[in-house]
């Protein structure tokens, strides 16, 4: 399911165009906050303070359905670059890239001749696993994963250069709706998986800039 999930279903996180159908290119940096705690079979850990920063990487698809109402579908990656959790800090050569995917409506406001303003929202879906395999023994590995469902909108403000191209920037605002956390250990032919639903109030906001071309 994960994997058809990964292959199947928003990113950057982003994604919407001035344009009525185009490709865009974006990227940016997100900061989430808030706080969290951990569910292992049916036992919750204390709510701790949570933050976290990714660079999301991603293309986006906009189709244009009637009078500048529109969907999007986004694609792209999520690059942790540390996380936190209480006093717990992980930095991110233990934390998976995570691979999205997100569909959007979308609503584009003419503010002038080549400016309009654009806003998004929709569900994203990400999924990623950080595999280190040990070095002292070839037959042990261990697995983090990582998928989560969010809220996500955005508010953009593009710019058209010239007929085929708009520069564009702004922000996405991200709340997970669901996230769950698998670790798995492996020695040889066993395997100890320990698997916990993260909950808790969390946002992301990200600053977006990024490039749309029409064709």
């Amino acid at each position: 399911m994960k994997k058809s999930l990964l292959v199947a279903l928003l990113i950057l996180v982003v994604s919407v165009s001035a344009f009525a159908n185009s490709v865009s290119f974006d990227t940016g940096a997100m900061f989430a906050f808030g706080s969290i705690k951990s569910t292992t079979n049916g036992s919750s850990s204390e709510s701790v303070d949570y933050s976290a920063i990714d660079i999301p990487i991603g293309i986006s698809y906009r189709q244009e359905i009637k009078n500048d109402l529109g969907v999007v579908g986004s694609f792209g990656l999520l690059i942790p670059v540390n996380e936190k959790g209480g006093s717990v800090e992980i930095n991110s050569d233990n934390l998976p890239t995570s691979f999205y995917f997100a569909i959007k409506a979308s609503c584009l406001v003419p503010i002038q001749k080549n400016l309009s303003f654009v806003s998004t929202f929709g569900i994203n879906y990400s999924f990623g696993t950080k595999t280190i395999t040990s070095s002292s023994l070839a037959s042990a590995s261990y697995s983090y994963s990582i998928s989560q469902f969010k809220f996500e909108s955005d508010l953009l403000v593009e710019y058209s250069v010239s007929k085929n191209f708009a520069l564009r920037g702004g922000l996405n605002i991200g709340i997970p709706l669901f996230e769950e956390r698998k670790t798995t250990s492996k020695v040889s032919s066993i395997s100890n998986v320990n698997s916990s639903t993260i909950s808790g109030f969390r946002m992301s906001v990200a600053p977006v800039v990024g490039v749309a071309y029409q064709f």
